[in-house]
């Protein structure tokens, strides 16, 4: 009689551990979004001077958008990627939601998690930056698609304090769910910020129900301002002489470390191969004609965040997932809407579902089963309150300024190998930049040259 019930317990524990590991038959969704990275500072994009070993792991494994667009700002770039639409038509295309603005992404605009969900029973978290709004709850990310939340709302937090001050405000900005972690911040201070981001990252894959598909987006802080990073990072980089640049290559040291553990957790958990990862920097990097704190290097492209030059919008992006090949250049054009669309269509979806939306499904072609990219031209932005507006189609591009330029429109060296001096403006004896047409006479238009770099070429 014992040895039977051991017998019909040995089987019941069997048919549980089945039960437990077996996996949904739906991809995974992991999308890791850096802040404010440079175009070259990462080793997957040929740089000498920042070490990022995780990403580049990930980058031999995947496919290498080249020509990848985001919007030139944090908040137009995250609305884009989470509903499809260029931000003209979401009202989201002017500057970004600081704390004191009563405003936010619209609320007639579904959202991608909400829409994974629906469509296919996702778990759907967000770790980290939000930015589209909460000045009232509906506005708030478990309201918008995500079943979990936890990081801040604005634009920035002291990644040791987790506080942000913006205008006339001042205070925690350290949210779970729909209310503020008050007591967790306290518990969290001093803990540095892309690290808690990290491990709840970590924590959210191990404790996943694998019977269902997950969704998880990933926002960093890094490299965005402050410039604060862990001291136990500084050793990795004697080479930059310049502090603040150090302290720049030390927030993507934490950055790449974290994606590194978020790596593991999902190989624990039997979720690797099937999950679709796409990394992207929300814009360009911001360097600066001679302020000391912006110290990203978008170069050999010119300009920087907050322009529609090619430093401020093209971005060091990539995606690796079921069906996509590892090691190769996809040239032609992606623009941050088409991540809806693709992903949609990478689960099963109908693209005409989603409604008109400017996205463009890229996944036939990033499969390698169409020759070229759908897309031919990527709006850039048109913003009415500053009068700038940029336009990319086949091989030009438009960019209207009533701003006027001079400022964050040069080319941007990172210091070269060994780092001495900060970002500095450069000769504008080539780039990346398509021929550029100009509302402004006494901007130069620079031939379309290719440059070889290390990992790939344009």
């Amino acid at each position: 009689m014992i040895d039977r019930i051991i017998f019909v317990a040995y089987v019941v524990c069997l048919l549980v551990g089945r039960v437990a590991s077996r996996q949904s038959d739906k991809p995974n969704i992991v999308i890791i979004l850096s802040d404010d990275q440079g175009f070259a500072d990462a080793g997957f994009q040929g740089s000498t001077q920042i070490h990022t070993p995780n990403l580049d792991w990930l980058a031999q494994r995947s496919t290498l958008l080249t020509r990848h667009y985001a919007q030139p700002m944090c908040t137009p770039s995250r609305a884009a990627l989470l509903t499809g639409y260029y931000p003209i038509k979401t009202g989201m295309q002017h500057g970004v939601v600081n704390p004191p603005r009563p405003f936010g992404l619209p609320l007639q605009f579904n959202t991608m998690p909400g829409i994974f969900r629906e469509f296919a029973g996702y778990a759907t978290h967000l770790v980290g930056k939000w930015h589209l709004g909460f000045f009232k709850r509906e506005y708030t990310p478990t309201y918008r698609g995500f079943d979990s939340f936890l990081g801040y709302y604005g634009g920035m937090d002291g990644y040791f304090t987790r506080t942000n001050r913006r205008e006339e405000m001042f205070g925690v900005d350290w949210h779970e769910d729909t209310g503020p972690d008050l007591r967790n911040a306290g518990g969290w201070f001093g803990e540095y910020g892309d690290n808690v981001i990290g491990d709840r990252a970590c924590e959210i894959v191990l404790a996943h129900d694998t019977q269902r598909p997950l969704f998880l987006q990933l926002s960093f802080q890094g490299p965005h301002t402050p410039n604060e990073a862990e001291s136990s990072y500084n050793r990795r980089f004697p080479h930059i002489w310049t502090w603040e640049r150090r302290q720049y290559a030390m927030q993507l040291a934490a950055l790449d470390h974290n994606v590194g553990n978020l790596i593991q957790a999902l190989q624990s958990r039997g979720m690797f191969e099937n999950t679709y990862l796409l990394f992207s920097s929300d814009n360009g990097g911001i360097s600066g004609d001679g302020d000391p704190t912006e110290q990203g290097s978008n170069y050999p492209l010119r300009g920087t965040k907050t322009t529609l030059f090619e430093g401020g919008v093209r971005v060091p992006a990539f995606i690796r997932g079921p069906g996509i090949p590892q090691q190769v250049n996809f040239d032609s054009y992606v623009h941050i809407t088409d991540w809806l669309p693709t992903l949609y269509t990478a689960i099963g979806g109908n693209v005409s579902d989603l409604g008109p939306i400017d996205g463009v499904d890229q996944f036939d072609a990033l499969r390698g089963n169409v020759r070229e990219g759908p897309r031919t031209e990527i709006l850039l932005n048109i913003d009415p309150v500053t009068g700038d507006s940029g336009i990319v189609s086949g091989q030009y591009k438009l960019y209207s300024s009533k701003s006027g330029l001079g400022s964050h429109d040069g080319w941007y060296f990172d210091s070269g190998p060994f780092g001495q001096n900060n970002t500095y403006r450069v000769p504008s004896i080539g780039s990346w930049e398509l021929p550029l047409v100009t509302c402004k006479s006494t901007d130069q238009t620079l031939p379309r040259l290719t440059f070889k770099r290390s990992t790939h070429s344009v």
